[in-house]
């Protein structure tokens, strides 16, 4: 559980995170993931009870356009205000 009360804009614009005019991600909550397998992976903010985008790195941006994949309210069927963001990915295990 958490909240984005305190959150800060913080990350950086990427042109794959280009949705309805913004590039940013606001209010960005940060989140370290260490796959344990190698496969599909699929991150989702289903259950949020707020409007929600999500961008993935590799590795702690230090720039602009390093996002491997973004999404911005793709994910209608989480609920019926169609807020909710959904990425698919390929994980390396131990990355």
């Amino acid at each position: 559980p958490f909240n984005t009360n305190a959150a800060l804009t913080e990350g950086p614009t990427d042109t794959a995170c280009n949705y309805f005019g913004y590039s940013g991600v606001a209010k960005d909550i940060w989140f370290r993931y260490t796959a344990d397998c190698t496969g599909d992976l699929t991150i989702d903010t289903c259950g949020s009870s707020y409007d929600t985008k999500l961008a993935v790195y590799t590795a702690c941006p230090t720039g602009s356009n390093t996002a491997v994949a973004c999404d911005d309210d793709a994910v209608p069927e989480c609920s019926s205000s169609g807020l909710h963001s959904r990425v698919n990915i390929q994980a390396v295990s131990g990355t």
